[in-house]
């Protein structure tokens, strides 16, 4: 993660309680094999929004910080803001959906 996209700290905190659920469950090389299914897609998506995220903290030409300014005046509407910020932030992973039904079927 870069310190544009300002994840790291959150990926490493919720990666940690991932990992520990996963060896709590089980042998320690079914426990990681688990964790890197689970965990590396979230750690792409939010690394795609990093590299993107970068582009929009730092624009490489006046028509682009144009359109960031525009954006940023529109983001006050809450329809827009809301597909302002998930653009920066990335997209959302399937890994709710997998603990939790990873915790009521857990073979």
């Amino acid at each position: 993660m870069s310190l544009l996209a300002g994840q790291g700290a959150s990926l490493g905190v919720a990666g940690a309680y991932v990992l520990a659920d996963r060896l709590a469950r089980g042998q320690v090389d079914d426990a990681l094999t688990a964790y890197e299914r689970l965990w590396r897609p979230v750690v792409e998506e939010r690394q795609r929004a990093g590299r993107g995220g970068a582009r929009w903290f730092l624009p490489a030409s006046a028509f682009q910080l144009r359109v960031r300014r525009a954006a940023l005046r529109l983001s006050r509407l809450p329809a827009v803001g809301r597909r302002v910020a998930g653009a920066l932030a990335g997209g959302s992973t399937d890994l709710v959906t997998a603990l939790r039904r990873d915790a009521v079927d857990p073979a």
